[in-house]
């Protein structure tokens, strides 16, 4: 009944809406058309800066891939092994650097404590004990100045180490007195400085060479312009010491002695200008301004050293005031021993004066003499050293 109603609907309804059609296609008709021509773009302020775009959407792709390549970096085994290999390289290379570097240096430790050490045990006294209780009677040397290794005693510039070595005294600057001093037979003249005649002649080395011999040739001839020349070589080079400076300035000079009613023959050296007095019991030289006297007086006999060891230490004891020194030691030439030797100071006198008193036995003979020089007291060292020379040039029987 509705179809029916709708397809007999009145034409009324029918004229109202095909009316309110055609007035809204007229009202579309009627609008003005849009304009086809765009308008002129604004320029561009250059003082102004554009704000920066957005990434787009190929920005953030890229992103994308590279975070799936670091994805895949992470999980690739064998880059990941290399690059393990390549730290554990550099490690170990690392390693092995600082570890050369502390070996090195360890071992430059350890070279430098073998140096000093070394150095150590060269400095410690290579003196053997026997031989420093020989001459300074002590086993363990408590003056590094008067035993010890480099020590000069005796003041004739070799070493204890040195006299050692040479198996001459540390006490006497001439060994073997014969004139010459220890270092310049060693340095100089090549002659043995523990036997007086190196060449076995019968004549001393120093006596030698004072009266122009070679002491290393037993030959009658004098030496050789050549030798002579490297004798004077030798000498600008090293130098004379004493006693040897001393006594090639001395003369020969020979006389008898009398011991009791025994007399025999004496020879020694005396000093150029020294004016000699023989008298029945003594020899005296005097020196030329008469300051200083040296008395040879013999005194005695011994059958040993030790039973006159014995009464000079008594007799000694009576008549000085300062003992100076006591030795007894056996000496290379002539088995020459000297026991004591003593200094008595008269302070009262005039001119103050100064004796000094040496005993030498002389083993070979059994004799004993006084050798005494008598001086001022303030001449006494320029004079002590002629002293001590013609003490050691005395020989008996010749």
């Amino acid at each position: 009944m509705m179809d029916q109603n709708n397809q007999s609907g009145s034409p009324e309804t029918k004229l109202v809406f095909e009316t309110m059609h055609d007035q809204s296609q007229q009202t579309e008709s009627s609008r003005p058309q849009a304009q086809t021509s765009q308008p002129p773009r604004p320029v561009a302020d250059p003082l102004k800066t554009n704000p920066p775009k957005p990434a787009g959407p190929g920005m953030a792709e890229r992103m994308r891939e590279m975070e799936m390549g670091a994805t895949n970096f992470l999980h690739n085994p064998i880059l990941i092994r290399y690059i393990i290999f390549i730290i554990v390289v550099i490690a170990l290379g690392v390693g092995g650097y600082f570890g050369y570097k502390w070996y090195t240096n360890r071992a430059s430790e350890a070279e430098e404590t073998i140096a000093d050490n070394t150095e150590a045990m060269a400095e410690e006294p290579k003196l053997p004990i026997a031989w420093v209780q020989q001459y300074f009677f002590t086993n363990l040397c408590a003056d590094e100045a008067l035993c010890g290794e480099n020590a000069d005693p005796d003041g004739d510039s070799l070493t204890n180490m040195k006299e050692y070595e040479a198996s001459t005294s540390p006490l006497l600057p001439d060994t073997d007195f014969d004139g010459l001093s220890d270092p310049d037979e060693l340095n100089i003249f090549s002659t043995d400085p523990i036997v007086a005649d190196s060449d076995g002649d019968g004549f001393e080395d120093g006596s030698e060479v004072r009266n122009g011999y070679n002491p290393n040739l037993a030959t009658a001839a004098p030496a050789s312009t050549l030798e002579v020349q490297v004798f004077e070589e030798n000498r600008q080079k090293y130098g004379l010491h004493a006693p040897t400076n001393i006594f090639l300035l001395m003369e020969s000079f020979s006389t008898t002695y009398t011991l009791g009613e025994s007399i025999g023959k004496l020879s020694l050296s005396k000093p150029a200008g020294w004016t000699p007095e023989e008298l029945p019991e003594k020899i005296v030289l005097r020196s030329p301004d008469s300051l200083a006297m040296i008395e040879i007086v013999p005194f005695g006999t011994a059958s040993s050293l030790q039973e006159y060891a014995m009464s000079v230490n008594q007799d000694l004891t009576q008549d000085s005031t300062v003992a100076l020194s006591e030795v007894a030691e056996n000496m290379v030439a002539g088995q020459k021993q000297f026991i004591t030797e003593y200094v008595k100071t008269d302070s009262s006198a005039e001119v103050p004066t100064q004796t000094t008193i040496s005993r030498v036995f002389m083993g070979g003979n059994g004799l004993v003499f006084n050798i005494i020089l008598s001086s001022p007291t303030t001449e006494w060292l320029k004079f002590s050293p002629s002293y001590q020379v013609i003490e050691n040039s005395i020989r008996i029987g010749k």
